[in-house]
């Protein structure tokens, strides 16, 4: 099959006339019309696995398509909930389960014909799609295509038409599915928001380029997360969004004297701005998922849970009010702008490689945390477990921004960063919601003198204990690797190359 887009110029009587001159006859086989929603998960599973889901907006029908040729993968018809069968099977391979999400609303109009007149027949459909933003009345996009396709003989026969009429009336091959080209007319991220090839770092170019290159990814993803957020979608957009902006912020460390220092200020101020936000509702996100776990656990009674539980979910909303209202407001935006192009200074370090510049930060940010890893683990305070939490952070962080400029190794190293990170960061979950959980004690009226409210305090509190004691365990454990796979870091990292073992290696 072909597909060719169309200028607005080219419609059906140019198309009948285009035909004719290329030696063919076009007879009309009818008129379609269609709608459907596109869907996916938040961080785009199914576009990751070459799939792409939607529902008929007339008949509730479901269709799994392959991205790549437009076959169907699996269907199913009517509107039965839940999905079943080989849909359902496919679905749950590819996503595990994962919240689906609207993704854009399309509408298609097309007229066909079969072309005869050398030798074979082909199916000709001129094709009007019209797609829409989730949630928006406004913004719409529209994408013109011609497609052309034909069965044994007629499929050669589709191809040597479609280059003939390309070239001929200069029209331009359709790149990816109609979904790819929805999205790009209405200036919307790929499901997953994919970091665009123009913004990966390239080994041999130099570091100002690269700079440039990684606040405007983190620019990239906060716009891409922000709708998500703002409609409270999924709570891993906010998540993301979150990410991207302390990725800013540890850009903007790392990059210190690389950014003139009137900019970096504003930079670094909004940026605290808008992640005290972020980190307020995200955090709150974390304990009522913890809580909602652990209630069971503690055995804690219905009128104490719904009243802890009311608690949080007040504080929620009005914490998310205040995000909301900052996500509209244009400081926003401009910070976003500012992001996408941050003015850099004269220094000359930025006209170093960037994959030595990005060797010697991910050098320096391992020796930080080895100078904590020659300690016992069992003496670091809570305190210093938090600090050494947010090293990790940094270093994982410079690994990300130069991962392209090292070749796919440093994926390992990354993974292994992530393991000790999220060990740090359960750890520090059970000790914040601990915290938590006395400071709503004060807080409720009355809770004091109700013994069922004090049974469930203290049975939570027991199970945060709990919690933290094995994560703090955990990450003992693996303390003594640590030293020596952060000294195999920085030697390979200084010398330009990161072996495949990186920090893996024990």
């Amino acid at each position: 099959m072909s597909e060719l887009l169309l200028g607005p110029g080219f419609g059906e009587a140019r198309l009948l006339g285009a035909l004719a001159g290329a030696g063919y006859d076009a007879q009309p086989t009818g008129r379609e019309e269609g709608a459907w929603s596109y869907l996916d998960t938040q961080e785009g599973l199914l576009q990751r696995s070459g799939l792409r889901l939607r529902a008929a907006d007339q008949t509730g029908s479901w269709q799994l398509i392959a991205s790549g040729d437009g076959s169907i993968a699996a269907e199913q018809a009517g509107s039965e909930v839940p999905l079943d069968g080989a849909l359902a099977e496919r679905l749950h391979e590819a996503t595990a389960g994962r919240l689906l999400l609207p993704v854009v609303h399309a509408h298609r109009r097309a007229q066909s014909w079969v072309a005869t007149g050398h030798g074979a027949a082909v199916h000709v459909a001129l094709e009007e799609w019209s797609f829409r933003a989730p949630g928006s009345v406004r913004k719409r996009a529209r994408v013109r295509v011609l497609r052309l396709d034909g069965e044994g003989d007629g499929a050669r026969e589709a191809e040597i038409l479609a280059t003939t009429l390309r070239d001929l009336h200069r029209l331009r091959v359709a790149a990816g599915d109609h979904l790819s080209a929805g999205l790009r007319r209405l200036g919307q991220p790929q499901p997953g928001a994919p970091t665009p090839e123009a913004l990966q770092p390239a080994p041999d170019e130099p570091l100002a380029e690269a700079v440039r290159k990684i606040f405007a990814r983190q620019a990239f993803k906060m716009a891409a997360n922000a709708a998500g957020t703002r409609g409270d979608l999924d709570p891993e957009f906010l998540h993301d969004l979150r990410v991207a902006t302390r990725r800013a912020r540890a850009a903007l460390r790392l990059c210190r004297g690389l950014i003139l220092a009137r900019p970096a200020r504003g930079l670094q101020r909004e940026l605290s701005w808008i992640g005290g936000l972020l980190g307020e509702v995200r955090d709150l996100d974390v304990f009522l998922a913890r809580l909602s776990a652990h209630l069971p656990r503690a055995q804690a009674g219905t009128r104490a849970a719904d009243r802890l539980l009311g608690r949080l979910l007040e504080r929620r909303a009005a914490a998310r009010s205040r995000l909301a209202a900052a996500l509209d407001d244009s400081r926003f935006s401009a910070l976003v702008s500012a992001l996408e192009a941050v003015p850099l200074s004269r220094s000359r370090a930025l006209r170093a490689p960037a994959r030595a510049a990005g060797g010697r930060w991910i050098a320096e940010a391992a020796k930080r945390i080895q100078k904590v890893g020659e300690r016992p683990a069992a003496e670091l305070t809570p305190a210093e477990l938090h600090g050494l939490r947010i090293r990790f952070k940094r270093l994982r962080y410079a690994c990300e921004f130069f991962a392209e400029t090292f070749g796919e190794e440093v994926q390992a190293v990354i993974r292994t960063l992530v393991e000790f990170q999220d060990t740090l960061g359960r750890y520090q979950d059970a000790v914040v919601a601990r915290a938590t959980l006395e400071r709503l004690a004060a807080e409720v009226p009355g809770a004091a003198d109700d013994p069922a409210w004090l049974l469930a305090l203290g049975a939570l509190l027991q199970v945060e204990r709990e919690e933290a004691a094995r994560e703090r365990a955990a990450f003992v454990a693996a303390w003594t690797k640590l030293p020596k796979r952060l000294r195999r870091l920085r030697r390979s990292v200084v010398a330009g190359t990161v072996p495949e073992s990186g920090l893996v290696a024990t």
